[in-house]
């Protein structure tokens, strides 16, 4: 009878534990503004009838990269599905699958820190408790079982801490300083300008920041679950169906280069599982006056002149 006793009490701690996680609190403005940028993003692809361009990165791809720029260099749509970094790129690359389509190219300058992530930290990426709460089917067929039962256990004391605090700044008018008021039709960032990139130019003069290197950048023997290995599927499954997949440099700092061999281990990884690759000659770097507020993210009148010259790289590989 006690044993009977504990497993109710266990089950019905459970079920309150889902009810209140699940259903009653959440983290709107800064979890859940992931999926509000997601479905922006999502609605303008599945709104274009021709084949189109996708930039796909953290937010690097947000703030560096222009779809404004790049649509009116190029003359086709352009959707930008970068959100940030510390998103799954499972999750990432589960959302742009679902709405490409043959003939559609997709440039991914994926910030470096994004290949090193293995698949235990995949599992608890930023956005996974509201990604259960949100699709559980779309959590499984990523993740699979393991990624659904530690989805479930996401949550925690400090995560609803956070959750009601959220909620009721929300409640009082409260809104984040960057969200979907500050990202136009396409998903870019706007409005980060030189004026407003004032504040952290001294931060960005101080920090600190060495280039990446081969070793701490790609896995030698990268795991399926690990994200090296997610992206090499992802860039196969997509030549298989006709989508161009070319990796790229993220934009960040040119205190020093980014090595050689560095370059030519990204450059394989697309290129030997289908897909392509653009170095630009300046390796994507730029001087710190020219970026907002930290190394990924250049300011808007960089941005643009960097997707100038990424569609002139570009331009050439399309028409091929």
């Amino acid at each position: 009878m006690n044993f009977l006793r504990l497993i109710i009490a266990m089950l019905a701690s459970f079920g309150l534990y889902y009810l209140v996680f699940n259903t009653a609190i959440a983290r709107p403005m800064t979890r859940g503004t992931i999926f509000e940028m997601l479905d922006r993003k999502l609605a303008h692809a599945q709104a274009s009838q021709e084949p189109q361009l996708f930039f796909m990165a953290g937010s690097n791809a947000r703030y560096s990269h222009s779809c404004a720029v790049l649509s009116a260099e190029l003359a086709r749509p352009c959707t930008n599905m970068g959100i940030a970094a510390g998103v799954g790129i499972d999750m990432q690359l589960s959302a742009l699958g679902g709405v490409v389509q043959p003939g559609d190219t997709i440039y991914m300058p994926l910030e470096y820190n994004q290949y090193s992530v293995v698949g235990s930290a995949v599992m608890f990426s930023a956005e996974t408790g509201e990604w259960f709460r949100r699709d559980k089917a779309g959590l499984y067929e990523a993740r699979g079982p393991e990624g659904v039962l530690k989805a479930f256990f996401h949550f925690d004391i400090s995560y609803g801490a956070q959750s009601v605090f959220e909620m009721l700044f929300q409640a009082i008018g409260g809104t984040r300083r960057v969200g979907l008021q500050t990202m136009n039709e396409m998903g870019d960032e706007v409005g980060h300008t030189l004026e407003k990139s004032e504040p952290y130019r001294e931060v960005l003069a101080k920090k600190e920041w060495a280039a990446p290197v081969r070793g701490e950048t790609l896995i030698a023997d990268a795991q399926p679950g690990d994200a090296q290995s997610r992206i090499a599927a992802f860039v196969a499954t997509m030549a298989q169906n006709d989508v161009t997949v070319i990796g790229g440099l993220p934009t960040t700092f040119d205190d020093m280069p980014i090595p050689d061999d560095l370059i030519e281990g990204l450059r394989a990884l697309f290129t030997e599982n289908g897909g392509q690759f653009i170095a630009l000659d300046n390796r994507s770097q730029y001087p710190r006056a020219e970026f907002h507020d930290t190394h990924y993210h250049l300011n808007e009148t960089a941005a643009a002149a960097h997707t100038r010259r990424v569609a002139a790289a570009l331009r050439t590989m399309i028409d091929e």
